[in-house]
């Protein structure tokens, strides 16, 4: 049976160069068929996560359902062929067909990226998807096609909601005044943790469990897949609901392997990505009731929900990070934050 006809997620579960034959591939065969193509696909999510078997797994069996496309898919999960930075330098290299990095990863080709990852700047996913397909897509994602070899195919993948984590209660950004609060190395994550009222303290994924344990971060801030997966609950209290940040993933292809198609193949990788996003949201959804409801029976965590947290309060400080006066991020992403937030 077809994954895509049947996929079930758990919350346990969730728990290069381009073959010589798509080189040849950019008209098609001589007598109208599709030549034969092999395309790679990477990502840093291991082997159970949602990307690989709800998104890249997914469309595997749609090229072999559509055989007249004469594609074939080789999937790389667990970073097997680097981090998803590494696998966009892949992409612009022509090194790699497909990459599934978080919508961020592109701030190394352009920085008002950053702009689609800012804390409180959407209320949900279709917001978001909208304004990606508005003019910001227009003027800042289709040019990374020319400008670095990068193209997003089909809409955004979930992620899920980040929330925060930590030993002790956050109801306002003042609860985290001082904390030194996990970030990553990017100017946008720095940001949401400042937006949050924490401290940015640099910690790669693989390494925040050992860092939560020892105290050298006190609070975090993920999606629920995230959290499970990497069992932050085991030294993690606390999990406030708050939302802040509509985390995403995109589709990522290198523009020459993608010119490198015949148009029918081309056609065919599109309805694939558009299905493939389709499915992933609905496993990302089913899996974080899962989780939920896991965490709940087994007291894994306490959840504090949404209508505990001083909301506004959070608003207010993320508005001040991302526009207020003096503020290092209000030059690149201010203007667009305001837009977002409908507060121009």
């Amino acid at each position: 049976m077809s994954r895509r006809k049947n996929v079930q997620i758990t919350s346990l579960t969730i728990g290069g160069v381009l073959l010589l034959a798509a080189c040849g591939g950019g008209s098609g065969g001589g007598d109208g068929e599709n030549e034969a193509v092999t395309l790679r696909a990477a990502h840093a999510q291991d082997p159970a996560h949602p990307y690989q078997v709800c998104g890249l797994e997914f469309m595997q069996d749609y090229f072999a359902d559509n055989p007249e496309a004469n594609i074939t898919l080789e999937t790389y999960p667990s970073a097997q062929l680097g981090s998803n930075e590494e696998n966009m330098e892949e992409l612009q290299a022509g090194t790699l067909d497909f990459a599934v990095p978080g919508i961020g990863s592109l701030t190394i080709f352009d920085e008002r990226v950053g702009a689609v990852e800012t804390a409180f700047s959407v209320e949900d996913q279709e917001q978001l998807q909208t304004f990606v397909d508005g003019d910001f897509g227009t003027t800042v994602l289709e040019p990374l096609r020319e400008s670095a070899n990068v193209r997003v195919v089909g809409p955004l993948w979930a992620l899920g909601n980040r929330h925060i984590t930590a030993n002790f209660e956050v109801h306002s950004p003042a609860d985290l005044q001082g904390v030194p609060m996990r970030s990553q190395q990017t100017a946008a994550s720095r940001a949401t943790t400042e937006a949050l009222g924490g401290t940015p303290t640099p910690v790669d994924f693989s390494e925040l469990y050992l860092s939560l344990s020892q105290g050298l971060v006190e609070a975090q801030e993920n999606p629920l897949v995230q959290i499970d997966s990497a069992n932050l609950t085991e030294v993690q209290d606390y999990i406030m609901m708050t939302s802040h940040i509509v985390n995403v993933s995109i589709l990522a292809m290198s523009e020459s392997s993608y010119q490198n198609l015949s148009a029918d193949q081309q056609q065919v990788v599109d309805d694939a990505a558009v299905a493939a996003a389709e499915n992933v949201d609905q496993c990302i959804a089913d899996g974080e009731e899962e989780i939920l409801a896991a965490w709940e029976e087994d007291d894994a965590i306490t959840i504090i929900p949404l209508e505990e947290l001083d909301i506004e309060a959070f608003r207010e400080n993320a508005l001040e990070v991302y526009t207020g006066e003096g503020s290092e991020y209000a030059e690149l992403w201010g203007e667009t934050y305001l837009e977002m937030t409908g507060n121009n």
